[in-house]
């Protein structure tokens, strides 16, 4: 009985359960769409708007300059997305408008909290892809990975165990499976509808393409009957004419008036040397041209007499390099008013008002400061480079907006004629004799004409780099020969290594040598290995007598304030024995690509401890 009562009760609530109301169902699946394409658009607004400085899980920010269109929420939820996902955070917000429009259509019920995680997987086979092909990208002025940490991660182990094919495969496939699994849309029904969209398209355009045919023949054929109809007029109007002119007409003199009526005459034109005439009467506030530095004195630079306390020894005489006057460059101040001239009027077809305040010639470029009227932005001016540069005769154009403590920008054109630098001029100049570093280099001159040194003591590692035929031998030569000009043998020791035997052989034989200059690339990794050994050695002087550096050693030797310290007979320690002043040691090595291939691993270590 009491399973008989039950299937009764049963019955009767199915009996009482409402009808189906279609209305209603329909409002339900509106208000799901309407939440899902709204929160897709607010994903969109957040991740368009995202910002590496702003704060997140991933990153630390200041809360006070949030630039997200989301707010914190949106930062947060950005920096989270791109952090793992990378690029596809852009591919995830497609399931929330994809729904909603599939929702509005009725083309399926209310999404599934299953069909969201597949969607997530969709996600990151994206991702994988991502990375795959691009790597990285810049954001913001920050590298992030292109597909995030999960892309960065799966793509690595993938391509670590099925290759890199083997992953494209793989993720081609798992996008498209977990797409149609996500958003339930068949793929034979899309390319359809494609299809059937496209060529409807086509169609249209072709009815299009064929109405306007016939316009335009209809058009054509009305203007040449109107051409015609317009010739056949001219032709009769004229035997009109000459019928006319058959005719003699007489007509009555009339008396000259009792005075003359004043005429306004027509103003002559000016002459282009008027304009010129009137042009130069007027106050025109002309660029200030400044004077380069090295043309002050056209004259061959003399060597200023330098401090010489070792015995035997000579520093190099000036007059051992070369040094042309003929073949300076003079400043043809017309032709660079000219060209600021120009640069205005260029700047002012774009929008840009404003005048060049300064123009500095240097040796290779001329520098134009140009001081922009108030409300204009840096970022036109910087985008006009090639406008510039056409204008200018197609001479490459540099920008450098702004300039360092100036309401100005400089805008760097090369010279038509390019002046020699010399060395001589260089090594002469005051800003070299006067530097009491015995590591000075001469490295060239400024955009300004000015000689530019820099102090190797200061650095201490250089690496020169260029392609063939850019300089990179004039530089190394041009460094040397500043050092022998500056330093004597007891002040500064080198090492020449030259495994090519062509740049540094004509060094051979300078008393600045600690061994001859070495092209064997195993007998260089001997000398890498003793320079190690002689900065260990070093290193233990320097720290018996409590100094961090070469310049404060040779103090306390000149000074005697050091004492040998007797080391401890039960220890194997060697007495550190202060013999006198420690020169400084330059090592210099031509083709250390070509020195690394024939021998890394013994040169890297060396080079490594250096």
């Amino acid at each position: 009985m009491s399973i008989l009562g039950s299937h009764r009760m049963k019955a009767k609530k199915r009996a009482l359960k409402k009808p189906h109301d279609p209305i209603h169902s329909s409002l339900k699946s509106e208000i799901v769409a309407l939440f899902l394409f709204l929160t897709g658009a607010f994903y969109y607004l957040c991740i368009l708007g995202y910002s590496p400085l702003d704060p997140s899980f991933f990153s630390s920010g200041s809360f006070q300059h949030i630039t997200n269109l989301g707010g914190v929420i949106g930062a947060y939820l950005a920096g989270t997305f791109f952090f793992i996902f990378g690029g596809g955070a852009y591919f995830l917000g497609l399931y929330f408008i994809i729904n909603s429009l599939l929702v509005f259509a009725n083309k399926r019920s209310r999404p599934r909290f299953l069909d969201f995680i597949v969607f997530i997987v969709c996600t990151s086979f994206i991702a994988i892809l991502l990375q795959m092909v691009f790597i990285d990208f810049t954001f913001g002025g920050q590298s992030i990975n292109a597909g995030g940490t999960l892309g960065k991660l799966l793509a690595s182990l993938g391509e670590r165990f099925l290759g890199t094919w083997g992953v494209y495969l793989l993720v081609c496939f798992g996008a498209a499976l977990t797409f149609v699994l996500a958003t339930r849309l068949s793929v034979i029904d899309v390319l359809n509808t494609s299809s059937m969209a496209l060529g409807k398209s086509l169609g249209t355009l072709s009815n299009n393409l064929y109405i306007s045919l016939v316009r335009s023949h209809k058009g054509l054929m009305r203007y040449l009957a109107q051409r015609k109809l317009r010739s056949e007029t001219s032709a009769q109007a004229k035997m009109k004419e000459q019928e006319f002119k058959a005719i003699k007409i007489e007509r009555v003199k009339p008396e000259p008036p009792k005075y003359k009526p004043e005429v306004p005459q027509p103003k002559p034109e000016l002459t282009l040397h008027q304009i010129e005439e009137m042009l130069n009467d007027q106050k025109i506030v002309e660029p200030r041209i400044l004077e380069r530095k090295d043309q002050k004195a056209k004259r061959p630079p003399n060597q200023m007499e330098l401090q010489n306390m070792s015995e035997g020894y000579q520093l190099p005489q000036l007059s051992f390099l070369d040094y042309d006057t003929s073949q300076n460059v003079e400043i043809d101040e017309d032709s660079l008013k000219m060209s600021a001239r120009i640069l205005e009027s260029k700047l002012k077809d774009f929008a840009i008002e404003g005048r060049v305040t300064e123009i500095h010639p240097g040796p290779i470029i001329t520098m134009f400061e140009f001081q922009p009227a108030p409300g204009v932005k840096l970022s036109r001016i910087s985008g006009l480079s090639d406008d510039l540069s056409m204008a200018m005769g197609g001479r490459s154009v540099r920008i450098v907006a702004p300039l360092p403590n100036k309401a100005a920008i400089g805008i760097e054109i090369p010279n038509h004629v390019r002046e020699n630098v010399w060395l001589k001029d260089i090594i002469a100049d005051e800003r070299f004799q006067k530097n009491d570093s015995r590591l000075l280099l001469a490295l060239g001159k400024s955009t300004e004409g000015i000689p530019y040194v820099a102090n190797l003591q200061k650095m201490p590692h250089l690496l020169v780099a260029g392609s063939t035929g850019s300089g990179k031998s004039v530089s190394i030569n041009t460094m040397i020969t500043s050092i022998l000009y500056k330093a004597r043998p007891d002040e500064v020791r080198m090492i020449l290594i030259d495994p090519k035997m062509i740049e540094l052989q004509v060094y051979e034989g300078i008393p600045h040598l600690l061994l001859p200059v070495v092209t064997d690339p195993k007998k260089a990794n001997l000398a890498l290995k003793w320079a190690v050994r002689e900065m260990e050695r070093r290193y233990k002087l320097l720290s018996d007598v409590n100094v961090r550096n070469l310049s404060g050693y040779n103090k306390k030797i000149d000074a005697g304030d050091f004492k040998n310290k007797t080391p401890d007979p039960e220890s194997n320690e060697e007495p550190i024995e202060h013999t006198g002043r420690l020169p400084y040691i330059v090592i210099v090595i031509d083709e250390f690509a070509d020195l690394m291939m024939t021998c890394s691993k013994e040169v890297e270590e060396s080079v490594c401890r250096l």
